[in-house]
């Protein structure tokens, strides 16, 4: 039987190719881990960086479902910030779907924070990837998995999103044109 682990795997090698490096996080209370997996040369100037473990835990997140964040620096911080995001979710335990927030950064990584500003990373659905990115299909099942993507967001982007929500948040960084890979960006709010 496949597992969604390797469902997973699969899709990134034939949508992302070879993954370039390969870093593990224990989860909390868990026998599990997260994988993040680093591919360069999908976006200009950036790496990918893809979870696998997170399907695995569907009955807590609500969804069959794995992250993914590309940018263009940062890179040291991106595999710890992306397997505390899905240790987050699997401990909490939150819905994964489209438009959520997940914060704290600041207390996970100080040196990340203090470099970038960022506090938090709101997810949605990827961008700039093929189309047949966001879902993934398993051989042995009618079920389907899918993708979201993180985009790192200041303290200020935070309060945005819990005054306006998904929806409206996305249409005003849509309005600055955000480039939601530039972890060096400014904030939408000014």
């Amino acid at each position: 039987m496949i597992t969604w682990a390797e469902s997973y795997f699969d899709h990134y090698e034939r949508i992302l190719g070879a993954a370039q490096r390969r870093d593990v996080f224990e989860i909390t209370d868990t026998s599990s881990n997260i994988q993040v997996l680093a591919y360069k040369n999908v976006f200009p100037g950036c790496i990918t960086f893809c979870t696998i473990g997170l399907s695995s835990f569907e009955s807590r997140v609500g969804a069959i479902s794995e992250l993914v964040m590309t940018v263009d620096e940062g890179w040291e911080y991106i595999p710890k910030l992306l397997a505390e995001s899905a240790s987050f979710l699997i401990e909490k335990p939150m819905r994964v779907g489209w438009g959520f927030v997940i914060g704290g950064e600041s207390q996970i990584n100080s040196q990340y924070y203090e470099k970038f500003l960022k506090e938090a990373t709101y997810f949605t659905h990827p961008m700039g990837f093929p189309d047949d990115f966001f879902t993934i299909r398993k051989k042995d099942s009618d079920k389907v998995g899918e993708m979201y993507m993180g985009i790192p967001i200041s303290v200020e982007e935070k309060e945005l999103f819990a005054s306006l929500g998904a929806e409206e948040f996305e249409s005003k960084m849509e309005e600055n044109n955000v480039d939601p890979f530039c972890l060096s960006r400014n904030s939408v709010v000014t």
